[in-house]
């Protein structure tokens, strides 16, 4: 019963639209499952030998960031906490692509901003991504 009334509280988004209120309640459930994420790889990087300072301190920032997003859109911020979202999605592949030796399968995760995108936030704004996406990868 305690648990119930944890996640009633916890999805609970303070907005007077009811399309923002499911839109809120789909960040807040996208980023507790990105933190929760963040926070099971830090054993298998500590197990694997890889860890150092810079990753542990990027999964921090990347713990903390969901948690922004989760306060954020609690408090009826819906709209920027969605958009904060999309962005983090779609410049962690494309950061990856950027900086790192090999793409491998990062241009395919590109899609996971624009599916994201087409969620939370209105179709024109995913048709807007899907353009920064193909632009780039030319």
């Amino acid at each position: 019963m305690h648990m119930q009334r944890f996640f009633t509280w916890l999805l609970t988004v303070h907005h007077q639209n009811l399309e923002q209120q499911r839109r809120g309640q789909i960040v807040i459930t996208m980023a507790i499952g990105l933190a929760l994420l963040g926070l099971a790889n830090l054993p298998i990087i500590a197990w694997a030998g890889s860890a150092s300072p810079l990753v542990s301190g990027v999964i921090f920032l990347y713990v903390l960031v969901c948690s922004a997003l989760i306060l954020l859109t609690r408090y009826g911020y819906v709209r920027l906490s969605a958009w904060v979202l999309v962005v983090f999605l779609t410049l962690a592949p494309l950061s990856v692509m950027l900086f790192g030796q090999r793409v491998g399968t990062s241009p395919y995760l590109l899609l996971l901003g624009i599916l994201v995108c087409s969620l939370v936030l209105p179709p024109r704004h995913a048709l807007f991504l899907l353009a920064f996406a193909l632009a780039a990868l030319w």
